[in-house]
C-alpha cells in the first residue's frame, strides 16, 4: 500500500499533530519527513543557537519515531523540490503539512503544490500552528478582527463550543521505518561555530518535560513573578519549543486552562494573535497594517541599530536584555 507523507517544518512533534493525525486517519502507512533546506540551514541570517536547537530536535524526533516502529526520513535540498522527489520515490499520493502564514513559507508551499500537482499528487495543509484555526475565528465575518481583545473573545467563543482536546500519537500508528537512523548533521559538521550557549535541549522530549515542570512549578506564580528580570524561572522559557513546534500550542493552552492560569493563557493567545494578523496581512514584514504608519520617519543610523543588537545603547536594562539574548537565545519578559 502506497504511503502518505507528513512533511514537518515548524511542527517537530508527534504529540497533538494535526497533519500526522490526518495522515494516520487515511489508513495508509505514514512516512514522516523533514527537508534540510539550504536556504535555512546555511543562510547567513540563521542564528547558530537556533539551528543547533533545531538539529537536536530532529535527532529527538527520529528517536521518538523509532521507539514506535518508524523513523524520520531526512531529505536535503529546497523543501518543495526534495519533498516532491520523495513523494515520487515512495509513490505517495498525498503530502500533509502545517499551514504557515509567513510570506516565504506561502511561496514555498505554492511551489510544492504545483510540483506535486504536476505529478498527480496533492499537498494538504492543516491550520495547526495556533490553538484555534483562523477559519474558525473568522466564521460569519467579512473583515478580520483588528484588536487582540476582540480576537481573544472570539477564541473564547470557539472554545466554549469546541473545547481543546489535544491528542497523542496512538501506540499502533502505522509508520514507515527507514533502513537506518536519520543522519542529522551537527553544527561542527556544517562548519558553524558559536559562542552562544543555552541550558535548554532541543526536541519534543525536552519540551514536554519542561512543560510538566512548569505546570508543577512556576506556573502558579507567573502573573506575579513574570517581570522579575533576574529570575530565570519567572517565565516558562517554552518559546523556542513553541516556535519550532516541538510543543503543541493546544497542549500548552490546555495546561493553562486546567491550572486557571489566566495571565499565561493570555500570553499564549498573544502569540496566536500575531500569527492571525500575519495571515490576514501577509505584507506585514515591509508594510504597516495601517498604511498611515508607512510614512513614519524612523530616527537613527545603521550604527545605532548595531548598538541596540549588541547591547551598547547605554540604557542598562535594554543592554542587559540584548546581551542575554545574544548569549543564550532568551531575554527577560
Amino acid at each position: 500500500m502506497d504511503p502518505v507523507i507528513v512533511w514537518l517544518r515548524r511542527d517537530l512533534r508527534l504529540d497533538d499533530s494535526g497533519p500526522l493525525g490526518a495522515a494516520l486517519a487515511s489508513g495508509r502507512p505514514v512516512a514522516v519527513a523533514f527537508a534540510l533546506d539550504p536556504r535555512l540551514v546555511r543562510a547567513e541570517t540563521t542564528a547558530p543557537l537556533r539551528l543547533g536547537f533545531l538539529l537536536e530536535g530532529l535527532r529527538d524526533l527520529d528517536e521518538r519515531l523509532r521507539a514506535r516502529g518508524g523513523g524520520l526520513l531526512l531529505v536535503e535540498g529546497p523543501g518543495e523540490e526534495a519533498i516532491a522527489a520523495l513523494a515520487e520515490r515512495l509513490g505517495a499520493g498525498e503530502v500533509h503539512a502545517a499551514y504557515d502564514e509567513e510570506p516565504w513559507a506561502r511561496r514555498r508551499d505554492a511551489r510544492a503544490a504545483e510540483l506535486l500537482g504536476a505529478a498527480g499528487r496533492r499537498l494538504v495543509l492543516h491550520d495547526d500552528l495556533t490553538s484555534v484555526p483562523h477559519a474558525a475565528i473568522d466564521v460569519g465575518r467579512e473583515r478580520p478582527y483588528a484588536t487582540y481583545s476582540a480576537y481573544a473573545r472570539a477564541v473564547d467563543r470557539v472554545l466554549a463550543s469546541e473545547p481543546l482536546s489535544p491528542v497523542g500519537l496512538p501506540d499502533d500508528a502505522a509508520l514507515v521505518a527507514p533502513a537506518e537512523p536519520a543522519r542529522v548533521p551537527t553544527l561542527a559538521s556544517l562548519g558553524i561555530e558559536t559562542r552562544a550557549a543555552s541550558d535548554l535541549r532541543g526536541g519534543e522530549s525536552a519540551g514536554l518535560a519542561r512543560l510538566r515542570a512548569w505546570r508543577d512549578g512556576g506556573l502558579g506564580a507567573y502573573a506575579e513573578r513574570r517581570d522579575l528580570v533576574g529570575e530565570a524561572d519567572a517565565t516558562s522559557r517554552l518559546s523556542a519549543y513553541l516556535h519550532l513546534g516541538m510543543l503543541s500550542p493546544r497542549r500548552c493552552l490546555a495546561v493553562a486552562e486546567r491550572a486557571g492560569a489566566r495571565k499565561w493563557r493570555s500570553e499564549l493567545l498573544w502569540r496566536d494573535w500575531f500569527r492571525y494578523v500575519l495571515h490576514h496581512h501577509p505584507a506585514l514584514a515591509t508594510h504597516s497594517v495601517d498604511p498611515r504608519w508607512d510614512a513614519l520617519a524612523w530616527p537613527g543610523s545603521d550604527a545605532d541599530f548595531a548598538a541596540w543588537c549588541e547591547g551598547r545603547t547605554g540604557f542598562g536594562l535594554v543592554d542587559a536584555g540584548m546581551r542575554e539574548l545574544v548569549a543564550t537565545g532568551f531575554m527577560p519578559n
